[in-house]
Formats: structure tokens, sequence, C-alpha cells
């Protein structure tokens, strides 16, 4: 966007950093994923790639050429379901959930990736709409995070504060509370409207079978009511399987998860490959992978889901499993689809006790070794995730904290080192949205690998 024309320079309104919290959400393609700390990592370098070398030394040039956005802040990730759409939805959000879960993303894309906008969304947090939300935008955002840029709302999301949500009884109300809130830029005519009567008052030997989706059925503004793949899809992956000599390869094109269970478990399917949206050279990138010519590394960066997960409202924003309601929970970081003992008699530190310092000093190098047992160049993603010995209440069931990608070639060894600092990655939110540190043994997990460490507080 040229800036409508006003002014020098390029604002590009990404990236996409909400959390992918439910496979159904049309625009879960445009995120980087479900976890907080790959979708923070994901914004910094999104955000320093356009925004280049407009800081220098950690101090923005006088002139900014190219802007990023952080958006959108904060809990959406709903656009429409059910009758419900991202207008008029109001995501009821524990204050735990937020601090680990929704906030720490757009936290780092403020704080390490120095993005220069913040957008704020169309629904509502708690009652509040974000773009009134003095708490999130002013408190938070620029008191906390130190953000020094400019909040600009989602476009006519100033409108529908009252038009819609009814927030406000007069328009003039609305941008008496956005602007004290700390909404500085208004995508739409709103404010133009109405500033100045609210001064005065106040998203066939070999067969390979592409399937998945496409924008009809995931897209801004409409979200999926079903996880299965759509039409009779199923039904011909079952039926070519079955007459094909060989097993089949697989590929499925997508924005976001599809239940393919059957496929999975079907002796006469060879492999499958998740594509996403590839774009125009996506083609010869799969042709590749599948001819052998490409030996590719990755991991999902969405939890795929049973199709029975959609009796699931995809309106209840709750993170972690409830075993009173069957509630699964969601995510890598919660999801268990049963039930989940534990107990919060746990000695434990507040971590803002400890202090920046002392934090610094409890850091610790974690080193993994790594080696290609292939016959071919491989590219692997190493991820380090850290899990309590003991599963409790309220907590991830393990929690990604570090990951790097090693390309090695056939036979080749290598070292990845990481820095475990344990008042980031060792702590967690508790009820109130405090970060704490729990007493007792946790588990350093790389792949099949588990190593104990015990922690006293």
């Amino acid at each position: 966007m040229y800036n409508a024309g006003e002014s020098q320079g390029m604002t590009f309104w990404a990236p996409n950093i909400n959390i992918f919290r439910d496979p159904r959400w049309g625009r879960g393609q445009e995120t980087p994923g479900e976890d907080p700390l790959v979708a923070g990592k994901y914004s910094v370098a999104y955000v320093r790639g356009i925004e280049g070398d407009s800081f220098e030394g950690g101090k923005p040039k006088d002139i900014l050429q190219a802007s990023a956005c952080c958006k959108h802040f904060t809990a959406y990730d709903l656009d429409k379901w059910e009758g419900v759409d991202r207008y008029i939805f109001d995501a009821q959000v524990t204050l735990q959930d937020l601090a680990d879960t929704f906030e720490p993303p757009f936290q780092t894309c403020i704080q390490e990736g120095r993005a220069s906008v913040l957008m704020c969304s169309y629904n509502r947090v708690n009652g509040v709409p974000n773009c009134a939300n003095y708490d999130l935008l002013s408190k938070t955002a620029r008191g906390e995070w130190q953000f020094d840029g400019y909040v600009a709302a989602d476009c006519g999301a100033l409108s529908f504060i009252h038009d819609i949500q009814n927030y406000t009884k007069l328009p003039e109300g609305t941008v008496a509370d956005v602007l004290k809130a700390g909404t500085d830029l208004d995508c739409g005519t709103f404010l133009l409207n109405y500033t100045k009567s609210a001064v005065k008052q106040k998203k066939v030997d070999y067969v390979v079978l592409i399937m998945g989706l496409d924008q009809a059925q995931e897209r801004e503004e409409l979200d999926r009511v079903h996880i299965n793949l759509p039409g009779k899809q199923e039904e011909l992956i079952k039926s070519v399987a079955e007459a094909s000599k060989k097993p089949v390869i697989l590929v499925i094109l997508s924005g976001s998860p599809v239940d393919i269970s059957s496929a999975k478990y079907n002796n006469k399917v060879g492999s499958i490959l998740w594509a996403g949206y590839p774009g125009e050279a996506g083609g010869t990138a799969i042709a590749e992978i599948i001819f052998g010519d490409h030996n590719p590394g990755g991991r999902l960066p969405v939890t795929w889901y049973p199709a029975d997960f959609i009796k699931v409202p995809m309106t209840d924003m709750r993170m972690r499993p409830d075993p009173s309601s069957g509630y699964p929970g969601r995510t890598s970081r919660f999801y268990t689809g049963k039930k989940v003992e534990g107990s919060d008699t746990i000695p434990y530190k507040m971590v803002s006790e400890l202090g920046t310092k002392l934090c610094q000093k409890m850091s610790a190098s974690v080193t993994v070794g790594v080696r290609n047992e292939g016959d071919m160049v491989g590219k692997h993603p190493i991820l380090l995730f850290v899990m309590p010995k003991e599963n409790r209440k309220g907590n991830p069931l393990k929690q990604l904290v570090a990951f790097q990608s090693v390309k090695l070639n056939a036979g080749a060894r290598a070292e990845v080192e990481f820095t475990l600092s344990t008042c980031e990655h060792l702590s967690r939110a508790n009820d109130a949205g405090l970060k704490v540190i729990e007493e007792g043994s946790y588990f350093l997990l790389v792949g099949d690998k588990e190593y104990q460490i015990d922690i006293i507080v």
C-alpha cells in the first residue's frame, strides 16, 4: 500500500502472527503456525526483511522507507463460523492464555523485530474492542513493551465498534475511546467523519494424487465448518490406492490441516506430502521432492486434528484441556484428547522477583549432535523442547524453546548449540497471567532423546 499517495515510502500490512488455534480458521494459511515461539521468530525475520537497514544500532533512521506491521492484535483467529463473524466476536480469553499464547508473538515482533506498526483487530477481547482497549494498546504495548511506532486499526474496525458491536452510544464516543486507548490510524473514514463532532461533544506405474482445499473452502471471511477433505476426495484416495499396483503418493494442497486419518493408516498410501499453497514454482518443487532430486526437511507448524475436533466450538478460546468437561485443549502444547491429571501444590518463584541480571546468570548452553545417516545431502530442523517430568494442571505438555535447521552432506556430523534461559524457557503463566518458575524435574527433548534437569527454587 503506497500510503494512499499521501507520503513517500511503502507500508506493508504484514506479517499475520496470530496463533493458528483452530484448524477451521480460513486465514490460518497466512500465519507461521500455532506455536508462539515460532510465530515470534518468524515475525522478527519478516519485519527485518521488510524494513531492511531501516535501523542502525537499534535506533531508527530519520526516514523509514518501508514499514512492516504486526497484526492482528490480539486473539484474532475467527473470521466467519456458524453465524459468528470477526466483527461481532467477543473472545473470552483467560489472563493465563493471553500471557503465554496470544501476546508473546506480538511482544517479540515489537521488542526484537522493532516493527513500526501494530494493527488492532476487529474483535473484542473479554468485552472490549481491541482498538478501544487502553490496557492492550497503551499499558501493554506502549508501556510494558516500549512500542514506539503507530497503532493502525484494521479497515473499517472503528466504525464496527459503534455500528455493529454497539459498544458506544454515539460515533463520537467511539472516536474518544479509540484515541484514548492509543489507536493512531484509521483505515477508513470514520475518524475523518466524526472527529470534529467528537471534539465538539468530547486467510501409470506410479500414482500421485493431488488433493486438498482451495479458496472456496478457506479464506478471509470464510472459516470451515468441518476439517475433512471436501467432496468425494477420501473415496477417490481409497479407490485409487486399492487399484494401484504400487503405493500411491498423496500430496495435500491446503492452507490449514485436514483430517487424513484414512490415508495415513492405508497401507496402499506410501507417503503423504503437505505442500501448503506453494505458488507458481510449487509444481517443480513437489516434483523434485517426489523424484528424489531434493531431500526436504521440515516439521508441521500446526496440529492436525481428527475430524471430530469440530465438536469444539471455534469460539471457545481456552488453550488448556478441561478434564471435567472433556475439553481436549488446543495446539501441540496442550492438546490431549483425554483427561490430564495434575496438581498446583508445587513450590514456585515469580520471574519478576528474580530480576534481569539473575535471569541472565541462570542461562545454560545445550549442545545437540546430529548426523546425516542417509546417502544424499539433507536439511533437518532440530527442535528443542522442554517437558515437565510430572504434568501439572495448566502446564503445556511440552514447550518448544529453540529450533535451528542444519544442512549436512551424507554421513556428515555437526553440533548445534542452543542457549536455555531458565526465566524464559522454564517459566509458565499462572492463572493470573504472571510468569512463574516451578520447582521440580524437567526433560530436554530432541526427537526421541531426553535429558533430565532439576530446578530448585
